[in-house]
């Protein structure tokens, strides 16, 4: 799993960043449906195949955001490739790359880790963002949040909204719930192999 040093899409209605949060949007996640613009007002590219971005953030049912990185598989159109139709590839994720992040310095973490100017040509080619939640049709301002900021942004990446894979609903449990002695293995948990596939064989080294 790749790491990142941490040192600290596109607004329609205006083309200066509001500094101020909007919290009533009422997003609609389903299980085969992926938000790319369901409320009317956040612009991105519609076809995106690649269920994991380079960036990557976690919203639980509490509100809380957790970011990871990872490294995605593009296509020639770079906007990801899909490998496995229908199926999720395994990508080796663990509760510690999970970092938490609090809404109050979000806009300054997605200044410094998703949208800054030091991005190389290649990475701002291929920055791509993709947001995992709870299904169903639900209220989260920090997701508005994150769209605000990201769609204003000079490097705004590709983004998508999608529901949490099985990978990571198993990961965020395990670091989010008080599982006191239990430790995550993924070799322990009973995959459904129907909806996850493994790039590479057993084992796997963290």
């Amino acid at each position: 799993m790749k790491k990142i040093l941490f040192i600290g899409v596109l607004l329609i209605i205006s083309c200066k960043e509001s500094t101020t949060p909007v919290d009533n949007d009422v997003y609609n996640i389903t299980k085969n449906h992926w938000m790319y613009d369901s409320i009317g007002k956040y612009d991105t590219i519609p076809h995106f195949s690649e269920l994991y971005g380079r960036c990557n953030f976690i919203i639980d049912s509490t509100n809380r955001a957790y970011f990871y990185t990872t490294t995605p598989i593009y296509s020639s159109d770079c906007l990801g490739l899909e490998l496995n139709p229908g199926k999720t590839r395994f990508i080796n994720l663990f509760p510690n790359d999970l970092i938490k992040v609090d809404d109050k310095i979000m806009d300054h973490f997605i200044e410094l880790n998703i949208v800054n100017d030091d991005m190389d040509y290649i990475t701002k080619k291929f920055n791509t963002l993709v947001i995992a939640t709870p299904t169903g049709t639900f209220n989260s301002p920090i997701l508005t949040n994150i769209l605000t900021k990201v769609s204003v942004s000079k490097n705004k990446p590709v983004w998508i909204v999608r529901p949490l894979t099985q990978e990571e609903r198993i990961v965020l449990k395990h670091k989010t719930e008080d599982r006191t002695g239990i430790i995550y293995d993924p070799h322990l948990v009973e995959w459904d192999t129907t909806k996850i596939y493994f790039e590479k064989p057993w084992p796997i080294i963290p």
